[in-house]
């Protein structure tokens, strides 16, 4: 089991439309698994904070990195 935890934060003045986020889970043999959290067009205000958490299968051919990325198209 996987388990990716984390927040994204607004750390600006105004208000701002929060993007979708990918985890990206890369294996030792080199293939990437790619999953999509919706963040239902929520918008976060200044200083605001959206936690989030996902629970995956982890890939037998082992885990070398993990990243999470926010997609804004």
């Amino acid at each position: 089991m996987l388990i990716v935890d984390g927040a994204a934060l607004n750390g600006g003045d105004g208000l701002v439309l929060l993007p979708q986020i990918s985890i990206n889970v890369l294996t030792e043999n080199g293939s990437t698994t790619r999953y999509f959290l919706g963040t239902n067009t929520q918008h976060l205000g200044p200083g605001a904070r959206f936690p989030f958490s996902s629970r995956l299968v982890a890939p037998r051919e082992g885990i070398k990195s993990v990243s999470v990325t926010f997609h804004t198209s």
